[in-house]
């Protein structure tokens, strides 16, 4: 998935960006012969600093933006982020 920087664009832009490719993987989910119920993120450095958040913040419109297939969720079943930045909270 091809995202905007953030010099393009501020936050959450970026997170819009990954939620509208999913939700076109799973309008054309015929087309490129996948399940669209069993679709999984991975992504590494800032792509996996964008998996994280995709996958955690289904339902939250602010974070769903009003771009292409907004009818379709961006709901995925496995996130995987490999060495992105994340923050641990106590």
């Amino acid at each position: 998935m091809q995202y905007r920087g953030s010099g393009d664009a501020v936050f959450p832009a970026q997170l819009q960006d990954v939620k509208t490719a999913v939700r076109f993987l799973k309008a054309n989910a015929a087309a490129y012969n996948i399940d669209p119920h069993n679709i999984g993120v991975w992504g590494d450095s800032s792509g996996g600093h964008l998996a994280l958040p995709l996958g955690l913040t289904e339902g939250l419109k602010e974070f769903d933006g009003d771009r292409e297939y907004a009818p379709i969720s961006s709901r995925v079943q496995a996130i995987a982020d490999w060495f992105g930045p994340t923050v641990y909270w106590q």
